[in-house]
């Protein structure tokens, strides 16, 4: 079921859908919500990018909309996070970088905590 919700938001063109898909499974922990978000979360924190353009789709929303995308990076990570091969390490790498280089230290300490 978590996956099934999760690949809507993904697929899904409507940013307050994706919210409340987000929102839905907001206290679900589970490697497989950081592994299907991962497409959605390098495109988030890619290079070059900043909040300018979340800002647009988001509007006010825009920084939940990044937590709860980025709160899928928890314990459940763990393992995944410090196996070499990862393919969840470099994207919370350049999600760490893409929130240090646009001042949002405070808000990822926020997020980290989830």
């Amino acid at each position: 079921m978590l996956c099934y919700i999760l690949s809507h938001v993904n697929a899904i063109g409507v940013p307050y859908a994706k919210l409340a898909l987000l929102r839905i499974v907001e206290g679900v922990s589970d490697l497989s919500k950081a592994q299907v978000l991962l497409p959605m979360i390098q495109e988030l924190v890619k290079e070059g990018s900043d909040m300018t353009e979340l800002e647009a789709r988001f509007g006010p929303l825009a920084e939940q909309f990044l937590a709860l995308a980025m709160s899928s990076f928890d314990v459940s990570t763990s393992g995944d996070l410090n196996e070499s091969s990862s393919s969840l390490w470099p994207v919370f790498i350049q999600s760490l970088r893409h929130c240090f280089l646009h001042g949002m230290f405070p808000f990822l300490i926020l997020c980290l905590a989830c």
